[in-house]
């Protein structure tokens, strides 16, 4: 077979693995955020819709008990006065649609508004409501029944006691929501969620008040009909999940309990109709992917064959290259074929290389130049306060011409207003001789914005009289916005020392759980039903998994374990299912060839993800979000950390109602939260994962206006690739392993999973007993092949320091760190600290295979 067709089968085919990989994998993912996506956005809305609800029905109860007080005394005792008094409840009789009564103590209706039925003197004691308010002696608002009027709808019924002036109740005052009206209840079903979900609102008791098919109204919804709902009912479950309903019919349901009376607020969400975009653009990718692999293995034929043409001419030179010498070694630049091309290319590469290297070293110069001369504003004053003399830096400083100085500008015209005061004070106390500290102030720039900073004065003395102040102001913004980082930074070491511990527990449970589980589903088919339960399972337990991983983003000292990625895709990708559901409109503009970065890339999502959520969510009416990404060169340090070089800058900015100024200074504290529900959680795991990763990040705003969130990441050389996704296949294997843990379960469950593998182990729980057994196996010719070492033993020899003593009694020892602070620096850099691989808990028995693969088979 020749080498021209054993390339093209070889690459082809790779290829085509890798696009079904990366497909399977890349439509897996993109489902269950598109499902998670869907989920949020329902689930908020049911949510708004429940609280709106709640709010309604307890004005309207307020109002009927503000009514009540005002019953006069001559209504309850002469129907014809309370009639009148009845009628002339306009606002009451808007929001009770179906009308308004009041009756006596023992129940007996006094007059009813509007008087359709005469009612007047009928017995209605023994109506719950009556009876609920006579024992209690309180305001009832009643589960929905059918009305006795003549229509017969459904009716919600409130009640408020009518008190008398010793506080004894002389009568009761009735309100009657008609749920088949346009009000707050009866709206709901016309709701549409979709084309075709819909929403609906039952009872406490399983019973359907409020539904699109009238036929259901009233209906019991069985036990056992409605699995979710029985949760529910049995459980106190709300939420999003899967379900189906007495059609049979597969739903996205949404359930909200009413703090009224305890009802339950559904929505249905058909998932045919919710994911038909999913399946249309699954269709449309394997469709093209056939026309792809066709592409991809004529292209390759024909293009290897001519690129491997060239090969016996470099092949024939690489063969002479031991007798040349000096320049002859070097490939020549005179040839017009791919061989002269690559050298004239990577000679002007190490030109261009050089010249950028010239061009940092005088940008370099320059920073420090910039950096020594600590730009101050320098003035001086007259005895009234005007400026006689200021620098070019003050000028630049407060953004006034040479002009404004020349007219005059005076002490108070640099100062804010609040300020202003105080600084006139100052300003005679050293006028007079008297000594003051330095004077820190709200600084005002003719532009009205305002700054900052902190004033040194000194008298300027004529004659043995002062005339005058000199002196410096300091502009302290950066100063200002280092304290408020160093504060945030605090409180996030603060959680961090929490989130650590917790992770690392979590995850040594959750090492138990994930491997036992990937070792269970190894003995099963997979169509077996017990394999499925055991997938869902594992599937929990990685989203558990996920759950540490943002825990230990508040880890104090931790380090993100980094790879290098190229960010467009996932900036890309990540923003548009953050925004699937919302009513924003998405723009996304990434620069062709953006560098690449050196970051953990669920980490990175996890930014993108949260500030592009914050954008929609400041949109409630619809808007636009705009996320572009650029590459940047910063020509100085900034304020927070972020080094002078190239960078990549991601905006997130939409047009929504924007963020108070009193609050844009506290919006990456932890727990600091404007909305009903939220955490206060989500900026401030953005601003520790960029501050991780030695980036910045800044926000801006304006009140109706929208707000910008602005992240710069430092970039890293275009030369090489990026990482590609491990596989998660599972080799046999062979050779001696030795576990050193001391939490049991873990050492158990890796212990069955080496020997499932075909590995024989031995295991201890400190590094002196590592030590001790690993000598021991060299002494007995059977050394072990690879030590798998817990980063940390409380009370003992941890993993950092037993692989120190490890490599002095074998240099070539195969050592893998595993460790539940998957955060730690260890982790994150383990082949500088002396280990061969790495194995973050918690692990499967797939990810165990792979590393011990790799390290055994010398590709580590």
């Amino acid at each position: 077979m020749s080498l021209r067709t054993k390339i093209t089968i070889s690459v082809s085919g790779l290829l085509t693995l890798l696009m079904a990989l990366l497909a399977f994998i890349s439509f897996f993912h993109y489902e269950e955020q598109f499902k998670y996506a869907i989920s949020s956005s329902q689930d908020t809305i049911v949510g708004l819709l429940a609280n709106d609800i709640d709010k309604t029905l307890l004005a309207a109860q307020a109002q009927l008990v503000a009514n009540a007080r005002a019953v006069p005394d001559a209504a309850l005792r002469n129907s014809a006065e309370a009639q009148r008094y009845l009628d002339s409840r306009v606002g009451l009789l808007a929001i009770f649609d179906n009308h308004i009564g009041l009756f006596s103590p023992l129940g007996i209706e006094i007059a009813e508004s509007p008087n359709t039925t005469n009612r007047r003197g009928m017995d209605f004691s023994y109506r719950s409501y009556i009876k609920e308010t006579v024992a209690m002696k309180k305001p009832v608002i009643t589960d929905p029944y059918r009305s006795s009027q003549m229509h017969g709808h459904a009716a919600v019924m409130m009640t408020a006691p009518v008190f008398g002036r010793r506080g004894v109740m002389t009568g009761i005052l009735v309100g009657s929501l008609d749920l088949t009206k346009d009000n707050v209840l009866g709206r709901i079903a016309k709701i549409r969620i979709g084309s075709t979900g819909y929403l609906y609102l039952t009872t406490a008791d399983r019973t359907v008040i409020i539904h699109p098919r009238k036929e259901r109204i009233f209906k019991q919804i069985t036990p056992g009909m409605n699995r979710l709902y029985d949760r529910v009912i049995n459980d106190d479950f709300q939420g999003t999940d899967d379900t189906v309903n007495y059609l049979g019919m597969d739903l996205l349901a949404t359930f909200k309990r009413l703090a009224v009376n305890r009802w339950i607020l559904a929505a249905n969400y058909p998932k045919a109709e919710a994911f038909a975009p999913m399946q249309r653009a699954m269709r449309y990718f394997f469709f093209v992917a056939a026309a792809g692999i066709v592409g991809i293995f004529l292209s390759t034929w024909f293009l290897v064959d001519r690129f491997t043409r060239p090969l016996a001419l470099l092949t024939r030179h690489v063969r002479e290259l031991p007798r040349k010498q000096g320049d002859e070694r070097m490939v020549g630049v005179d040839s017009d074929d791919e061989i002269g091309v690559l050298s004239r290319t990577f000679n002007g590469m190490l030109l261009q290389f050089d010249n950028q290297q010239k061009a940092l070293a005088e940008s370099e110069q320059r920073f420090r130049a910039l950096a020594d001369s600590l730009p101050q504003a320098v003035f001086e004053t007259d005895s009234s306060g005007r400026f006689t003399y200021i620098n070019k830096t003050a000028l630049s400083m407060f953004a006034y011409t040479e002009d404004d100085a020349m007219q005059g500008v005076k002490v108070t015209d640099v100062i804010a207003e609040e300020d202003a005061e105080r600084a006139v004070r100052n300003f005679g106390a050293r006028l007079r001789g008297e000594r003051t500290e330095q004077s820190e102030y709200l600084a005002l720039r003719k532009d009205g914005s305002v700054f900052p900073c902190v004033v040194h004065s000194s008298p300027i003395e004529h004659n043995g009289a002062i005339v005058g102040l000199r002196g410096i102001l300091v502009d302290i913004s950066s100063r200002k916005k280092t304290e408020a980082d160093l504060l945030r930074t605090q409180k996030l070491e603060s959680l961090g020392i929490l989130a650590g511990g917790i992770a690392h527990d979590f995850n040594n449970i959750l090492t138990g759980i994930m491997g036992n589980l990937s070792l269970a589903k190894m003995g099963l088919e997979p169509d077996n039903p017990l394999s499925i339960r055991l997938e869902e399972a594992e599937r929990a337990a990685v989203h558990a998994r996920d759950l540490t991983h943002q825990l230990l983003t508040f880890s104090r000292g931790g380090a993100p374990v980094k790879k290098k990625i190229a960010p467009g895709k996932l900036i890309r990708d990540a923003a548009t299912f953050a925004a699937r559901g919302s009513k924003a409109t998405m723009k996304i503009d990434i620069d062709a060839g953006l560098s690449p970065i050196e970051a953990d890339q669920g980490q990175i999502i996890q930014v993108i993800n949260n500030l592009v959520i914050n954008a929609c969510q400041a949109l409630p009416d619809g808007g636009a979000v705009h996320v572009p990404a650029r590459d940047e060169r910063l020509e100085a340090d900034t304020s927070s950390g972020l080094r002078a070089g190239d960078s990549i800058c991601i905006t997130v900015s939409d047009t929504g109602i924007g963020i108070p100024p009193e609050h844009i200074a506290k919006i990456f504290d932890p727990y600091f939260t404007t909305k009903p529900t939220g955490s206060g959680l989500g900026l401030a795991v953005v601003y520790s994962i960029i501050r991780n990763h030695g980036g910045d990040i800044s926000a801006e705003s304006r009140l109706g206006q929208g707000t910008v969130f602005t992240v710069r990441l430092p970039a890293v050389g275009k030369d090489g690739d990026v990482e590609a996704e491990e596989t998660t296949a599972v080799s046999s294997g062979s050779g001696r392993i030795l576990i050193m843990d001391d939490d049991e379960i873990v050492t158990s469950v890796l212990t069955a999973m080496l020997s499932r593998l075909g590995y024989e182990t031995s295991s201890v729980k400190d590094g002196k007993e590592v030590i001790a057994q690993y000598r021991q196996s060299l002494d007995s010719g059977r050394k072990f092949d690879a030590v798998i070492m817990d980063l940390t033993i409380p009370g003992g020899m941890g993993g950092r320091e037993t692989v120190r003593e490890l490599r002095a009694v074998d240099p070539g020892v195969k050592a893998v760190v595993s460790s539940g602070y998957s955060d730690d620096p260890v982790m994150a850099d383990y082949q500088h600290y002396g280990f061969s691989a790495v194995m973050k808990k918690p692990f499967t028995v797939q990810e165990v295979s792979s590393v011990l693969r790799g390290l055994l088979s010398g590709d580590n």
